[in-house]
């Protein structure tokens, strides 16, 4: 049996004003960043396409993307997540960590080649009244990525929910299982099958009418090698930190201790049970990415996407399936605004968004 998963279903050791009083004396500070993909090199850019599940030719087929405006593989736009992910934190070592919201804003296109940079400050917390009594903290960090000329590519604010770790009852869920019948992979399958990409095929806004849709895709049934793909294109080391002898020799106690509830619990269901979480939780970044791939797969290779809010209202767990649709809102000159969801295979909204796509002019 599937249980309900809300955000009310939290631990019954929730955040106190002590821990909220304590994240907020780190307003202001600069969060020190190791970046994975410092620079967008055909390699990276490929990898990162390609453990996302983006097989769009523009990021991974070079001799198409050169008869291209780009002239070389373009870079998706939540590429700079795997130079830096924006989910900036401090303190409450009690507490796990969980990426649940991203606004980004691009101002500029990465190109392939670019070298990156990023700074990541803590901003405002928020302290969130639970229904059924108690709050949980939402950590806040602004993040700004320049390219090697000193110009900013792209603007984050990201929220980072601080969860009670074990021992706690963790994020209040219970280990659920889902199990497909060969009729339900058979549809899947042609949902992925039906996928299609927009690419070379301009895609211009007096054809855009408010109401269209997006066409759907579908992720899943994920499993853990969906999971491994994502972190080696993304950062592997997020996933379970540098080799055992690195950590010795540099003596990265925080590698085993502070971050080793993190990294288990995106491939133990186990120890992502004693979490409190329904199974090995996929990354926060790449849910959101998955929305992202929705709408370059519909505005073509030469749209560009100016914004993506979105919130992760439920986790995403391995045997899960995430459909993901898109309706335009409205449309103003080039700009075309959108509603994005992704529902699971058991009906739960497990993430919303908006958006907005800039198209081409005739």
């Amino acid at each position: 049996m599937t249980e309900r998963l809300t955000l009310d279903k939290l631990s019954d050791n929730p955040a106190s004003e002590a821990d909220f009083e304590e994240v907020q004396e780190y307003v202001g500070q600069v969060i020190p960043q190791v970046p994975y993909n410092e620079a967008a090199t055909r390699d990276t850019i490929r990898h990162f396409a390609l453990g996302l599940g983006d097989d769009n030719p523009l990021w991974s087929n070079l001799e198409y993307a050169k008869k291209t405006q780009f002239g070389d593989l373009a870079v998706p736009p939540t590429f700079i997540l795997s130079h830096n992910n924006a989910c900036a934190s401090m303190g409450l070592e009690r507490m796990l960590r969980l990426g649940s919201y991203w606004d980004i804003s691009w101002s500029e296109r990465v190109n392939c080649g670019d070298e990156l940079t990023s700074t990541s400050t803590l901003i405002e917390p928020e302290l969130i009244n639970r229904h059924r009594g108690g709050f949980v903290i939402k950590q806040n960090a602004e993040t700004v990525y320049k390219n090697q000329k000193g110009v900013e590519v792209a603007r984050a604010v990201c929220g980072t929910m601080r969860i009670p770790k074990r021992g706690t009852g963790g994020a209040g869920y219970s280990l659920r299982e889902h199990s497909y019948t060969p009729e339900d992979i058979a549809k899947i399958e042609a949902n992925i099958l039906a996928e299609v990409v927009r690419g070379d095929e301009p895609r211009y806004a007096d054809e855009v009418t408010v109401g269209d849709t997006l066409q759907p895709i579908v992720k899943g049934p994920l499993t853990d090698m969906d999971s491994a793909c994502w972190f080696a294109g993304y950062n592997i080391v997020s996933l379970g930190g540098p080799p055992l002898e690195i950590r010795v020799r540099s003596r990265a106690a925080e590698y085993m201790n502070i971050w080793a509830d993190q990294w288990d619990g995106h491939v133990d269901p186990n120890f992502a049970s004693e979490m409190g979480m329904p199974g090995a939780w996929m990354s926060g970044p790449a849910v959101y990415s998955w929305m992202c791939q929705l709408l370059t797969n519909w505005c073509g290779d030469d749209g560009f996407v100016e914004r993506l809010t979105a919130a992760i209202r439920k986790p995403s767990v391995v045997g899960d399936t995430i459909w993901y649709r898109g309706t335009v809102t409205r449309v103003e000159g080039r700009t075309v605004f959108f509603d994005l969801r992704g529902d699971n295979q058991v009906g739960e909204r497990v993430i919303t968004g908006q958006a907005s796509v800039l198209l081409p002019q005739r």
